[in-house]
């Protein structure tokens, strides 16, 4: 048990935080472990927050709540840390809420495979899988939907756990509606350009995150010197121990990330359409599918970290495929990847409320 906080006290939380939402119930939230699996299929531990509605049985709405990038390892849900205000806000106008840390991240063990697409969504259906236990623990009674929510890396996470159940679990959850907001959905067309070019870019720790990630996952390269030119080849690598802010690596990088990377690397990695680290790229795309239940991407027009075109090449490639049920919704043109996040999540609430038992 993590805490239990009654609804007066939530109601003042939201509004120090510029939520918007008065709490109708008290809310109890746990730290869980639950067992997963590594991005190699082997048996694994991770954490994750579970929280509830409190003084009611029920029935309520699963929500699974993926976060967005973080560069410590303890700035997550079940530290109730990082985005778990946002927990609490869902919990007390009556959803059961499922937050998993991610692998590598909370108490789990390992590096965290960061914007893998497929362990986010193995991590966050077992996260689903024990918060239903739980649920039925705590005689808190479920009423079968399930609504998928994330921003950022969490908009990438909720789309891969989307595809996921679809692909892989219909039998044991059908989703109600999903909502990723401002993700990295075209890692190797939108992104990829971004982090090779010559310009500068607000966010240049993402790409030796995303870099180290892969190369954890997939083992392309048995040493960062194969790829990045000194010093940082050697000053990189240990600033990514869970320890350091994001703000803190980008300080020891150039503001042109693709600067980091060996000439001749660079020039290799654009020249050749099947160069090792495009294919994983492209393995991590999440548009090359077709979803079946109601899906809204919320995204402000004026990010220029992860950019509105991620969302619009999935637009266009869910269309294209034939899926009717997916929009795009810009609820603040002008907002940033920062300034635009709380209009998405407002948005993505307010959908969900209108589709809530």
């Amino acid at each position: 048990l993590l805490q239990t906080i009654p609804k007066s006290f939530l109601t003042a939380i939201f509004s120090a935080n510029g939520i918007p939402i008065t709490a109708q119930y008290d809310v109890k939230s746990y730290a869980v472990f639950y067992d997963t699996v590594t991005p190699d299929g082997l048996p694994t531990r991770a954490s994750m927050a579970y929280v509830m509605p409190s003084g009611s049985s029920g029935p309520f709405p699963l929500v699974s709540y993926q976060h967005g990038t973080e560069f410590l390892t303890n700035k997550v849900a079940s530290l109730k840390d990082g985005e778990y205000v946002l927990g609490l806000a869902f919990a007390s106008v009556g959803y059961v809420v499922s937050m998993p840390d991610y692998l590598g991240m909370g108490s789990g063990s390992g590096m965290h495979p960061y914007v893998h697409s497929r362990s986010e969504a193995t991590a966050a259906i077992d996260a689903i899988r024990a918060a239903r236990v739980l649920s039925q623990k705590f005689g808190v009674n479920l009423n079968g939907q399930l609504f998928l929510i994330g921003y950022s890396q969490g908009g990438q996470a909720t789309m891969a756990l989307h595809k996921e159940i679809e692909a892989y679990h219909t039998n044991e959850f059908s989703i109600t509606a999903s909502a990723p907001m401002a993700g990295p959905y075209d890692m190797s067309g939108t992104m990829a350009n971004i982090m090779t070019s010559d310009q500068p870019y607000g966010s240049p720790e993402f790409l030796p995150y995303t870099l180290f990630s892969y190369n954890y996952v997939y083992k392309i390269c048995n040493s960062p010197s194969e790829f990045l030119k000194e010093p940082y080849a050697t000053n990189l690598p240990p600033l990514f121990n869970g320890k350091n802010s994001g703000s803190y690596i980008s300080s020891m990088m150039p503001s042109v990330p693709s600067q980091i990377f060996k000439p001749e690397f660079l020039n290799e990695f654009k020249s050749n359409q099947n160069h090792p680290f495009r294919i994983v790229l492209r393995a991590n795309d999440l548009y090359n599918w077709t979803p079946i239940a109601p899906m809204r991407m919320y995204h402000c027009h004026s990010d220029t970290t992860v950019f509105y075109a991620n969302s619009e090449v999935a637009l266009a490639s869910f269309h294209n495929r034939g899926a009717t049920n997916i929009l795009l919704i810009d609820p603040y043109p002008q907002g940033t990847h920062s300034s635009g996040s709380s209009y998405c999540f407002l948005a993505a609430f307010q959908w969900f409320e209108t589709l809530k038992l």
